[in-house]
């Protein structure tokens, strides 16, 4: 019974394989050693011996995990791809109708340049403001296309620092050998949480570092910087779509990569002291390689 994840499962397996004489494709989660859990589906019957009296229970397992995480997260994808195009429908069709009043104003202005000189100027701005939400659907309409995966977060860094401009920024890694089951995306989370550092840190930034925090049968990924932080009042909206001084979409994709497989992430930096995120991966979402890292 060690090995049910919930003991009560074991005895309403058998009350079903008793009233039934056997079961295929029963699902079952079991608990390893290590503390994951397995998703099982069993296929079983009662065997006989040569009078006719039963003898016992035999049958096959399937273990059938990543399978059940596929699903899951794609589920949850398309959860998430359904609420964001309605969103960015929503957004796309307000910064038009606010494109087609200033063109309505500018029509009337062409005798004031100043004022005309001025509307272009809001026209322009509006124009980018699309691009960029257009742009951002392009990385959004690839989020559970492709099932997740597990990567190896120090390589990950690694990769993406690699495109930054870290040469000056003293970078420390300690999450050697962790691996986490996650989107393909899942770089783009390593580099907007870097960008950012390099963009909002501010000149007293010379550090930045990951690290691996085990607790118990989840972890904690913090990554943390030693430049400005960031102010108590934007903590709450830092996820939000459209917050922030560049293009406001950044961390909110983040936060809907490391979504799909349950994985949340949170700032809890102190304002002067640096930025600090705690990325929390579930149970059965992360494992230590095997060997050396």
């Amino acid at each position: 019974t060690d090995v049910y994840a919930d003991p009560d499962d074991r005895r309403v397996f058998l009350e079903v394989l008793k009233k039934a004489g056997s079961v295929y494709s029963y699902p079952i989660v079991f608990k390893a050693r290590n503390g994951t859990r397995l998703h099982i589906v069993a296929s079983s019957h009662y065997f006989s011996g040569a009078d006719g009296t039963v003898q016992g229970v035999e049958g096959v397992l399937h273990d059938v995990t990543e399978l059940h995480l596929a699903q899951e997260a794609l589920k949850a994808a398309n959860n998430k791809l359904n609420l964001l195009s309605s969103i960015t429908r929503h957004d796309i069709k307000n910064q038009l109708m606010a494109l087609d009043g200033f063109i309505q104003l500018s029509s009337r202005a062409i005798t004031e340049p100043e004022k005309l000189r001025d509307f272009f100027l809001r026209e322009e701005k509006i124009a980018k403001t699309i691009e960029r939400q257009i742009d951002f659907t392009r990385d959004y309409e690839n989020l559970g296309v492709k099932d997740p995966v597990w990567q190896d977060v120090a390589m990950l860094v690694q990769v993406v620092s690699a495109h930054l401009p870290v040469q000056d920024i003293h970078l420390t890694i300690d999450c050697r050998g962790i691996e986490i089951y996650a989107d393909p995306l899942l770089e783009k989370v390593f580099y907007n949480l870097i960008d950012n550092s390099l963009h909002y840190g501010g000149e007293t930034m010379t550090a930045l570092q990951i690290a691996a925090e085990p607790e118990g049968d989840t972890l904690r990924l913090i990554y943390a910087d030693d430049g400005g932080g960031i102010s108590a009042a934007d903590k709450e909206k830092l996820f939000t779509k459209g917050f922030g001084k560049h293009t406001g979409l950044g961390l909110f994709l983040s936060r809907e990569i490391l979504a799909i497989t349950g994985i949340t992430i949170r700032e809890t930096g102190e304002p002067g002291r640096g930025a600090r995120f705690e990325i929390t991966v579930p149970e059965g979402g992360w494992r230590q390689k095997q060997g050396p890292a």
